[in-house]
């Protein structure tokens, strides 16, 4: 074999050598970084660090009747820590997730005379005073401290995104059904938006300790208000 075959075949070995050990080692790398990536993150408790953000302040009146028949307005929980949730009656999402954060917060701050929830439905036409009145009766709601709210429809809609930066409902693709903003709202004893959390957007079988960890930050921003 003449010399420079031999160089050749050398540096050639050299190469196939060394691009063998690089593969080798980059794919190491990757088989751990998916190891890594598929290890559960662990999740501290949430907590509110300093001041919340203030999202929104309210400054005009929505105006409607709670489940009692009472004339009430937004204007007038001055002075309380609210939450404020849209919803409607044959909302199957809202009877699965939000009602049932809404009535373990209204379990949680019963004792708490500062504390306050609406609930406000995006089809006042379908959810009748009758409808509400029953509905209160059926989850046992205090009706002084939580309100079941109609008021018109094409106010709310402009009120909701103009004053509670909320999403524009709709009716939906499915017949029957609209399409609505799923957040909850947090509001301090001034009318301004301290917090809003999507558990909606959360699967709470597949991510359960994403969902609490959220759900303790509602609970967490709610106890800030009440203290400050």
């Amino acid at each position: 074999m003449k010399l420079s075959s031999k160089i050749y075949l050398i540096y050639f070995s050299v190469a196939v050598i060394s691009i063998g050990i690089l593969a080798g080692f980059y794919l190491s790398q990757r088989a751990d970084s998916f190891k890594e990536a598929e290890e559960p993150v662990a999740l501290v408790e949430a907590k509110v660090v300093g001041e919340p953000y203030i999202y929104t302040t309210l400054t005009k009146s929505l105006k409607g009747q709670n489940q009692a028949g009472e004339d009430v307005d937004l204007l007038d929980l001055k002075g309380k820590v609210w939450v404020f949730a849209q919803f409607y009656s044959r909302c199957p999402e809202c009877a699965k997730d939000n009602i049932i954060v809404l009535r373990e917060l209204q379990e949680m701050f019963r004792d708490n005379p500062k504390f306050h929830i609406v609930s406000i439905t995006v089809d006042p036409e379908m959810d009748t005073p009758e409808w509400m009145a029953d509905f209160s009766n059926q989850l046992s709601i205090d009706t002084s401290k939580w309100w079941l709210m109609r008021t018109d429809k094409d106010e709310l809609l402009e009120y909701g995104q103009d004053q509670l930066k909320y999403n524009r409902f709709e009716k939906s693709a499915t017949p029957g059904q609209i399409a609505h903003d799923m957040r909850i709202a947090v509001f301090d004893d001034e009318l301004q938006m301290r917090g809003m959390f999507n558990l909606f957007n959360i699967d709470q079988s597949k991510e359960p300790e994403r969902y609490a960890y959220e759900k303790d930050k509602l609970v967490k921003h709610i106890e800030w208000c009440l203290a400050n």
